[in-house]
């Protein structure tokens, strides 16, 4: 059975049922993906973070304007013997937008080792947040040292 339709032209309902399921998932997709995610609780205060791999190290992190300090609170022996700093970080922070900054060593504060004069020198680490859940936010942190590009996965939470 085929439908007329205004113009004398025949539609079949086959394909009428096709149009429907593709408006309806049209816009559940907007709903679900036209969402932005809420940043800016990330700006100013103090957070804790953790990464899993290639160590899982936590630290603490401590956020007022354009500068961030990064203590460690937990970091395992191998970390510790891969040369992974120990003492407080100092880093500006550089926003690009609500989810995505730079982070850059303060070498005003602190003596830079030989890898984090690198990552300051290729333009800093690239943080971008890719899922915000309730009071921590996901994030994917990327250098470049000598055109190798390294990233890594991490949470940061609200205290």
């Amino acid at each position: 059975m085929k439908v007329k339709t205004l113009e004398n032209q025949s539609i079949n309902p086959t394909d009428i049922k096709t149009i429907l399921v593709l408006l309806i998932l049209s816009c559940i997709s907007t709903n679900v993906f036209g969402q932005e995610m809420d940043c800016n609780t990330l700006k100013e205060g103090v957070y804790y973070a953790e990464v899993l791999k290639p160590f899982h190290i936590e630290w603490k992190v401590t956020r007022s304007g354009n500068q961030q300090i990064e203590e460690v609170i937990k970091l395992p022996d191998e970390a510790k013997k891969a040369g992974y700093p120990t003492t407080p970080q100092h880093e500006i922070i550089e926003w690009i937008n609500d989810c995505t900054y730079l982070l850059k060593y303060d070498e005003t504060k602190f003596e830079l080792s030989t890898t984090q004069k690198a990552i300051n020198e290729n333009g800093g680490a690239l943080n971008r947040i890719v899922k915000v859940e309730g009071d921590c936010h996901y994030y994917i942190s990327t250098i470049t040292i000598n055109g190798r590009e390294t990233s890594m996965e991490g949470k940061l939470c609200s205290e």
